[in-house]
């Protein structure tokens, strides 16, 4: 069964509805409506790993959300990586 990974990106921005003040966000996308896989849904950046990812979780959600998003990896700082697990669709 093939890998795949996502980011759960985490990020600090200051709103106008805050006053300016600082608040942590998190980072979703949509999928687009026209895949035969979970179409419009709400997710996180990521994807099936490559061979280019020497089987790194980690490189493949990097490049990934890359691909969706356009963050470059050295704008990500990996804080952790959880315990894989199983997804059935």
């Amino acid at each position: 069964r093939p890998r795949a990974s996502v980011l759960v990106p985490l990020f600090e921005h200051a709103g106008e509805e805050d006053g300016g003040k600082m608040r942590t966000h998190v980072l979703l996308t949509k999928r687009p409506e026209n895949l035969k896989s979970h179409p419009g849904q709400v997710c996180f950046p990521g994807g099936r790993q490559e061979a280019g990812d020497m089987g790194d979780d980690v490189l493949t959600a990097l490049r990934e959300t890359k691909e969706e998003v356009g963050v470059e990896h050295g704008r990500i700082d990996p804080i952790c990586k959880w315990n894989s697990i199983e997804s059935v669709n």
